[in-house]
């Protein structure tokens, strides 16, 4: 998991509000994760539903051979 430092730094957004809309959340919400990884839930609704051509897995590129 990443801490929303790294996911805005990823995303180019420089504020905890990007995020939160984002999400469907409150600023105020992003903003108590504090400098710890992003809460799993968060992790893994980013990860495949909102932006998984960024942090979503890599193809395996052994089953494409």
């Amino acid at each position: 998991m990443m801490t929303k430092q790294q996911i805005k730094a990823r995303l180019g957004m420089s504020a905890d509000v990007e995020l939160a809309r984002l999400f469907g959340i409150t600023d105020a919400a992003v903003s108590q994760w504090g400098d710890r990884p992003i809460p799993s839930a968060r992790w893994l609704q980013l990860k495949h539903e909102l932006r998984p051509d960024v942090f979503g897995d890599a193809p395996n590129r052994a089953s494409a051979a």
